[in-house]
Order: structure tokens, then C-alpha cells, then sequence
């Protein structure tokens, strides 16, 4: 799998920001010294990148689609607003490093963390008791906040901005967990239940942060506040009196629809939206209105040829033969109304025309 090179500056930074680190325990397991965070650091990445393309995935047919430069996991307030965005930035991202941990965790691809069985044979509810293997997010939450919030090293509101966004995105995992069931009984009468808690897809975490951008909370606060002692518990009083499951951000979002290369923001033409095809959501059916039209922008059809296999057969032994399909599609893309594509089409035609003419 490609690796983002925000990816492994994001490693970079966070081991650098717990070098000072000389112990510290997890399950009553001691670990000391660099190699007790050089352990993670794998799982920390993945984390990190599987967080990179859920983000992509859910955004893909919004106006801010996660351009790379929004990627840049930093703190330096200059790089990224303060807006929703970053908010859905910084939770996706500690959600992801969290579930991958704990997953890991699961697969037993760490030596002191196992199976949550803190509740088993408590009863649960009616009919039901805690057993099974859960899997262990309370291990996966330590590691990730060890890590994640170790990026966050001011006191300002920037700051506490980050650190409540990455407690957000480790609630979603939580909030997410599925309770699998066991029956148990005579010939199947399921008499009494055993059941366990597991994590859900990744995509299904994705969707709840998505869900919880589009009512994220602003905060009225300075976005330099935090150069005394009286700001600073402003802050940490405003910020406490908000749900940890909420998103928070401190600044209104840019126009998408317009490219700001000072922000590293592309804006919309050029873009691709989708109109037509099967099992397409409502939102992506609106993709060339929301994308193109409310942004001033018109939609050009342009017809493409896709080369894929096809009429497979399988030959003893031991092939799979393909044939080459050629099928031609339609899509659709953002342009200026009247755009340069056009004219330059139109000049080219004409040019074309007069040659023909001249030949005659």
C-alpha cells in the first residue's frame, strides 16, 4: 500500500514528541525507553493512513474532497484553519490510529495485550451475559492518546481545539463497537446468551465522524488565547462544557468553490461530479449541482473509452485467459460556462475547417 508522505512526517513528529518519555505502563506491563513507543509505531502509521482514506472517501464528492496540504498533520496554526475540516482531520485520523492498534491488538500482534474479559460472566441485560473475546479498545485508546495528543504541546485554544477533536474521533470507535452474540441452550433454543463486543468497519466510523462534522460546534473563543493563566482556564472551562463526542472548531470555512492557493485549496472546476449509475446515494446523485452549478460552474459531458478484462476462461493448467473490452463512458466534469475548453475546441474546429477548404 502507498504511504503518504504526511504519513511518515506524522510518525516523525509524534516519536519526536515523546523522545523524554523513559517509562510508563499499559496493563501493568513496564516498557522503558524508546523502543516502548518503536513497538507501535507500525500500527501508529497504518492507523494514521487508513484514517488519510477514509477521509478522501467520505469528502470524495463534497467541495473540500481532503486535498493533500490538508493532510499536513501539524500544529503550526499556519498550515490548516481552524475550521470544521481540521476538526474531521484531526478525528479521523486519532480514530484511525485507535481502531488500528486495537485490531492489532485482537490479532495478538502485540505481546502484552490480549482479549478484553474485565466484564465476562457479568450479566449484561435479559437473557444475556458478557463472554467471548472482546475486543480491547481500552488498550487501543491508551496507546493512541499516548501518541496522538503528544503532538499537541501548546495551551491555547488552537490546541485544545485539537486535543478535543482527537478524544472525538477515539469516542467514535467506542461509540461504534457491535455486540456480537453466542446462543447457548438445548438443540439451539438459545436459553441464555453469551455475547462480546467487537469493532465495527472502519467505513462505519467514517460515516458517524462524517455525520458529526455536519453539526461540529463552534467555539467563540481568541485563537491566540492561552497567554495567561485566566485565558487558559476560559479555555479549559469553555471546552469542558462541551460533549467529548461532539466536533469543535474555531473558525468559519472558506468558499470551497473558489481556488486559494495561499490555503491550498483547488476549488471546484475541473472537478468530477456524477449524475447517472447504479446504487448512487442522493448525495452523489447532487454532486454536479453542489460542485458545478451552486459554484457558478457548468457541466460538460465528455465521453471516455475504459479498456477492461473480459469473457475470462480458465485453462487447464493452470491460466486464466482474458479478453480486452472496450466500452465507452460517459462523464462529467466542472468547467466555466463558456470555458477556455470550449473555445479552444471551437478555434481548433475552425482551424481544421479551413484547411480542409483550402485543400478543395
Amino acid at each position: 500500500m502507498f504511504m503518504h508522505l504526511e504519513v511518515f512526517y506524522y510518525i516523525f513528529i509524534l516519536l519526536a514528541n515523546m523522545r523524554c518519555y523513559c517509562c510508563w505502563s499499559v496493563n501493568n506491563f513496564l516498557m522503558t525507553g524508546p523502543k516502548a513507543y518503536l513497538i507501535y509505531s507500525s500500527s501508529v502509521a497504518a492507523g494514521a493512513q487508513s484514517g488519510i482514506e477514509e477521509c478522501k472517501y467520505q469528502f470524495a464528492w463534497d467541495r473540500w474532497n481532503c486535498p493533500e496540504r490538508a493532510l499536513q498533520l501539524s500544529t503550526h496554526s499556519s498550515l490548516r484553519s481552524a475550521n470544521r475540516e481540521t476538526a474531521f482531520v484531526h478525528a479521523i485520523s486519532s480514530a484511525g490510529v485507535m481502531y488500528t492498534l486495537t485490531r492489532n491488538c485482537s490479532l495478538g500482534d502485540f505481546d502484552n495485550c490480549g482479549c478484553d474479559d474485565s466484564r465476562n460472566g457479568q450479566r449484561g441485560g435479559h437473557g444475556w451475559l458478557w463472554g467471548g473475546c472482546s475486543d480491547n479498545v481500552g488498550f487501543g485508546e491508551a496507546i493512541s492518546k499516548q501518541f496522538v495528543d503528544a503532538l499537541e504541546t501548546g495551551q491555547d485554544a488552537r490546541a485544545a481545539m485539537n486535543l478535543h477533536n482527537n478524544e472525538a474521533g477515539r469516542k467514535a470507535v467506542k461509540g461504534t463497537m457491535q455486540r456480537t452474540c453466542k446462543c447457548h441452550g438445548v438443540s439451539g433454543s438459545c436459553t441464555t446468551q453469551t455475547c462480546w463486543l467487537q469493532l465495527p468497519e472502519f467505513r462505519e466510523v467514517g460515516i458517524y465522524l462524517k455525520e458529526k462534522y455536519h453539526r461540529a460546534l463552534k467555539v467563540d473563543l481568541l485563537r491566540g488565547a492561552g497567554n495567561s493563566a485566566a485565558s487558559r482556564g476560559a479555555i479549559a472551562e469553555t471546552f469542558s462544557s462541551i460533549s467529548r463526542k461532539e466536533l469543535v472548531h474555531l473558525e468559519d470555512s472558506p468558499d470551497y468553490c473558489l481556488e486559494n492557493r495561499t490555503l491550498g485549496l483547488p476549488g471546484t472546476e475541473g472537478r468530477e461530479c456524477l449524475k447517472k449509475g447504479k446504487n448512487l446515494s442522493k448525495w452523489e446523485k447532487r454532486s454536479c449541482k453542489r460542485l458545478c452549478g451552486e459554484c457558478g460552474l457548468a457541466v460538460e459531458e465528455r465521453k471516455a473509452e475504459m479498456v477492461s478484462s473480459c469473457n475470462c476462461k480458465f485453462h487447464w493448467c493452470c491460466a486464466v485467459k482474458c479478453e480486452q473490452c472496450r466500452k465507452t463512458v460517459t462523464k462529467y466534469f466542472c468547467v466555466k460556462k463558456g470555458g477556455q475548453r470550449g473555445r479552444n475546441e471551437s478555434a481548433g474546429s475552425r482551424r481544421k475547417n479551413l484547411r480542409l477548404r483550402k485543400k478543395h
